[in-house]
């Protein structure tokens, strides 16, 4: 929706491409499933030249009064004291996945754990491996944290993934998931965050926080600017899932 846009603080870069992730829903889906042809946002501090791998279309904003069907991601990195260090806003269109999903959920029989509703981070995938690597055979496990940043991987356990909190009554058409990671908590301390991913609870009835792939498919993935987090700083994202269109 629109062209990337990026905010930034000490040590950041701007930047966003897009590209197809796997579609891990169709074997829930009674009806034949979509194209799988659909984008994922993804950082990039060489927007230029990764727009060329984009469809022009994919960055063009829609008809006047046409649903605008996108979703966005914000990363705010702020360290312990509060001040912002970098913050990095990424645009673009609803992937095909995500409106599978939406008509699932809304007319078909998908349960509520397909949603998507946590956000997990990662040091896995990245800038370069979003805008070159990721196929649609790619999923949650290829997105696993290493046993350093933290995750099942670790000892002990890191919780990379946090329940997002969920608004839809601001604007009911568009829901706006928050979530607050700490360094030493959330990751280990001193790790680099590659990558933000949204993810869905489909794993039931294991209630695992520890990375996307234990707790459910990914729904969306975000590759940022490599984004070290110490102990105690905070990384702040915001992923907003915009139904609105031009009128509305």
């Amino acid at each position: 929706m629109g062209r990337p846009e990026s905010r930034h603080g000490r040590g950041s870069s701007p930047g966003t491409s897009a590209r197809p992730l796997k579609n891990p829903y169709n074997r829930f889906a009674r009806a034949e499933a979509m194209p799988r042809s659909a984008y994922v946002l993804a950082g990039s501090a060489a927007v230029l030249a990764l727009l060329a791998l984009v469809p022009a279309a994919s960055f063009s904003p829609p008809d006047a009064g046409a649903p605008a069907f996108y979703g966005m991601a914000e990363m705010v990195h702020r360290g312990a004291d509060g001040e912002t260090i970098s913050s990095h806003t990424v645009h673009n269109r609803l992937l095909d996945v995500g409106e599978q999903v939406t008509i699932g959920l809304v007319f078909g029989d998908f349960d509520a754990i397909h949603r998507p509703s946590i956000i997990c981070i990662t040091d896995e995938g990245g800038v370069d491996f979003l805008a070159d690597d990721m196929s649609e055979d790619t999923d949650a496990d290829d997105l696993n944290p290493s046993m350093d940043f933290g995750g099942d991987e670790s000892i002990p356990e890191t919780d990379t993934c946090i329940d997002a909190d969920i608004d839809t009554s601001t604007d009911t058409s568009m829901a706006v998931m928050t979530a607050e990671f700490t360094g030493g908590d959330n990751l280990n301390a001193g790790q680099s965050v590659q990558s933000i991913v949204i993810c869905t609870t489909s794993q039931q009835p294991v209630t695992s926080r520890v990375s996307c792939a234990n707790a459910g498919f990914a729904f969306a993935a975000i590759g940022v600017p490599p984004t070290l987090v110490g102990d105690t700083e905070t990384l702040g994202i915001t992923y907003t899932f915009d139904l609105r269109s031009d009128s509305s």
